[in-house]
């Protein structure tokens, strides 16, 4: 290893699992729930999560590399992040990196007799992915992959992040190093799920990121997110998520795949400059109260939040008689990061899910309605 890194130990992979989460918002608490399983499987190890403090005081390689995320991915940086971060660590510590999205389903102590492996990926099998690998301290290989990095990174700019700094340059550079089968950490492979084949999670780990609809929740909603809060941050309005956007967010790190809107508060004073904002788009509806501008058939729901003492509320409905309130406190608000967008969110913002959807806000219900469903329904 070059750089004045130290030579390989020669040793085994310590009982130590990495987990990275590069970026300011809150880690969802799904998220949370599967880092419980890997506690629960292995009392006996050493269980890490790098939080953006962490990775800011990490010695890293390729501290510039990773330093110039949002230059050389400005719309996937965190992920960008990620994927340096992950070599970095394990190659200091050693240990088994796994993504965040990943659950435990039983020991993993037999993945300690290798000195180094990778994951063989579930949509491309005889190919190493990253997003589960282990190795010793200063291990050679990992080593090399550093060294590598930032040569890569420049090479295939112009390419997805994959191919520069994830998962393709690992496979690229894998050499001889083990591939451990894929059944051992996915269920299923995104194409066998598409195709309606169900899978059968029965390995160390289950690989959430194969086998839920995490990352093909609806693009529209997505783009639309963006859009809107590109413009809103645009408008130096003080604006923030709501509703079953607020609950995607915290709850699941996603927008909700059954939630039609994209839910956003603001105050009484920013109502006009937001309908200025929103000029050229369609408006479905346009009160003071409530606008639905829409993009690309996806309604921007957007609330206007009134303060009356103690109690902040909104209107709902066609005659804008339905009450929401919700306790004033909840507004002083936090700042997030949403889809790589700055927001602000309630806080605690549990208390405001659990003021609206109850104290098991944390279960889904696909049966939600609006107008009949919220426990902060105070006037119709």
């Amino acid at each position: 290893m070059s750089k004045g890194a130290a030579p390989s130990t020669g040793g085994a992979i310590p009982p130590i699992i990495h987990r990275v989460w590069p970026g300011p918002d809150p880690v969802p608490y799904t998220f949370r729930a599967h880092a419980v399983t890997f506690e629960h499987h292995n009392p006996g190890w050493e269980h890490r999560l790098w939080t953006v403090d962490d990775l800011d005081d990490l010695d890293m390689v390729n501290r510039d590399l990773y330093d110039r995320a949002k230059t050389e991915a400005p719309d996937d940086w965190l992920r960008w992040r990620a994927d340096i971060a992950r070599l970095e660590i394990l190659y200091q510590y050693g240990g088994i990196y796994v993504d965040t999205d990943a659950e435990c389903l039983k020991p993993l102590d037999p993945l300690l007799d290798y000195d180094c492996w990778f994951a063989e990926s579930p949509n491309a099998p005889g190919h190493a992915t990253q997003a589960v690998f282990g190795c010793a301290p200063q291990h050679p290989h990992v080593g090399r992959l550093l060294d590598l990095l930032e040569a890569s990174a420049a090479e295939n700019r112009g390419r997805r992040i994959n191919h520069r700094v994830g998962s393709r340059f690992v496979d690229r550079n894998k050499g001889d190093v083990v591939v451990l089968p894929w059944r051992w950490f996915a269920g299923q492979s995104i194409s066998d799920r598409d195709k309606g084949r169900i899978g059968k999670a029965g390995g160390f780990i289950n690989h959430r990121y194969f086998n839920t609809d995490r990352h093909r929740n609806s693009a529209a909603q997505v783009a639309a997110f963006k859009a809107a809060a590109d413009i809103l941050n645009e408008t130096g309005v003080e604006w923030f998520l709501t509703s079953g956007l607020l609950l995607g967010h915290i709850r699941e790190g996603r927008i909700l795949p059954w939630d039609l809107d994209v839910d956003i508060g603001i105050w009484p004073d920013g109502v006009e400059r937001v309908r200025e904002a929103f000029q050229g788009w369609q408006f479905k509806r346009d009160f003071d109260s409530q606008m639905w501008p829409v993009h690309n058939k996806t309604k921007i729901d957007i609330h206007t939040h009134y303060r009356d003492g103690d109690t902040v509320y909104k209107l709902h409905g066609k005659q804008q008689r339905i009450r929401m309130d919700y306790p004033a406190y909840l507004f002083d608000l936090q700042p997030s990061v949403f889809y790589l967008r700055d927001c602000l969110i309630p806080s605690p913002p549990e208390e405001y899910l659990a003021h609206m959807y109850g104290d098991d806000w944390l279960t889904p219900k696909k049966e939600w309605k609006w107008d009949e469903s919220p426990r902060n329904i105070t006037a119709r």
